[in-house]
């Protein structure tokens, strides 16, 4: 289990998610969609698949088909929801 902050520009407001490092990027990404939504009362409209992971300190999109620790993925990681 791992501790990572996420940033949702849209919300002007940053996360904190436990994800398992064994998990799917993509599976995790619906999680804390889901969860986001549902504390900000909102619903995602248009193609889920286009919502994206970045890693602030790598530079780079985690792949959805890639697991957390396969990313590189450590504790306190700061992603951002794009």
């Amino acid at each position: 289990m791992l501790f990572v902050e996420v940033e949702m520009p849209v919300f002007d407001h940053v996360y904190d998610f436990k994800v398992e490092q064994r998990e799917k990027v993509g599976k995790v990404l619906f999680d804390m969609i889901t969860k986001i939504c549902q504390k900000e009362n909102c619903n995602l409209e248009g193609d889920e698949e286009k919502v994206l992971l970045w890693n602030v300190e790598q530079k780079k999109i985690l792949p959805r088909d890639w697991t957390i620790e396969e990313c590189g993925i450590q504790n306190g990681t700061r992603l951002l929801l794009i």
